[in-house]
């Protein structure tokens, strides 16, 4: 069942997410599972992340091998350790428009 992940961090901003995203190689090497990814500042303030996959086992296995090392290779452990604010729901359905 395909999922979405939704991440909205007061304190995460662009530059945080490029140079995490760079330190994974997610544009040479799309994470196994992951349909699409969007990411830009939220109105309130801080920025979201909205992505969606497979599987939630896709999902975990990418944030478990890829992301939180990134994270905490980039921002530092605390930002890695510190408590998830990620929104994970299965998607009664997905559609991509065609090109």
């Amino acid at each position: 069942m395909a999922i979405a992940v939704l991440v909205h961090g007061q304190d995460m901003n662009a530059e945080g997410y490029d140079a995490v995203s760079k330190r994974m190689g997610v544009s040479e090497d799309p994470p196994d599972g992951m349909l699409v990814q969007t990411a830009g500042p939220a109105e309130a303030g801080g920025f979201r992340v909205l992505s969606v996959w497979d599987s939630k086992e896709h999902y975990e296995r990418f944030r478990e091998d890829r992301l939180l090392p990134a994270i905490r290779e980039v921002i530092g452990e605390e930002a890695a350790s510190g408590p998830s604010d990620a929104e994970v729901y299965e998607l009664h359905h997905f559609q991509v428009a065609p090109q």
